[in-house]
């Protein structure tokens, strides 16, 4: 009979895996492209972090309307989660897509970090927040003119990776301070995973990609 595991224990599990043996697993059952892009890195030392992904897609705008520019932001902030990583998909280089007061929802309603595939800013203040986040590069340019949020909770796509809602999320940072993303699948069963190799962490990550139904993200 398949352990059934709570959302909790299940993330706490992960926690204690390398990621690179959950890699290795994955890899073992054919999901080939769950690695998020390279260029992804931790905004400070210490951006670990396990929880479920709360998808964000949005898209470049000229408007300054507060109607089309920042009640999207709120709405999403406060559907936050405990657990909640906030993966962002903006489709846009020019400028900020998380800050301070983003960020201090997010921590304030049990969010677990933040995914960007694009800008963040107040970096100082976040990392006082103590909020782990994921990103592509910096810049003080704020999102008012430039950028909005069209939709979360959806389906995304960053390169080759399809990212989902509820998606499992795991970040990682090793002492290079190179960060290693990837999106995993958790099936419930599958028979190919008793084929994986009998590497340190292997069997552990293999004995919990099996016991749980959830697709992941590895970052």
């Amino acid at each position: 009979m398949k352990e059934t595991i709570g959302t909790d224990e299940l993330l706490a599990r992960f926690a204690k895996i390398y990621t690179g043996a959950i890699s290795d697993s994955l890899d073992q059952l054919g999901y080939k492209n769950q690695v998020l892009p390279k260029e992804l890195k931790g905004l400070t030392p210490d951006a670990n972090l396990y929880g479920t992904a709360l998808t964000v897609r949005g898209e470049a705008t000229h408007s300054e309307d507060p109607e089309v520019v920042f009640v999207p932001m709120l709405k999403i902030l406060g559907d936050v989660k405990k657990n909640d990583v906030v993966i962002t998909q903006p489709h846009d280089d020019t400028c900020s897509h998380l800050g301070e007061l983003s960020a201090a929802a997010i921590k304030a309603r049990g969010g677990a970090g933040a995914v960007i595939y694009g800008g963040v800013r107040d970096v100082d203040n976040i990392h006082k927040l103590g909020l782990p986040v994921f990103h592509l590069y910096t810049t003080p340019a704020d999102i008012l003119g430039r950028w909005c949020l069209k939709e979360y909770k959806v389906p995304i796509r960053i390169k080759n990776v399809a990212i989902y809602p509820v998606d499992i999320v795991a970040g990682e940072i090793f002492r290079n301070k190179q960060a290693i993303s990837l999106v995993v699948k958790c099936p419930g069963t599958s028979r190919r995973l008793d084929r994986c190799r009998d590497a340190p962490g292997r069997p552990a990550a293999s004995t919990l990609l099996r016991s749980c139904s959830y697709r992941c993200c590895l970052y």
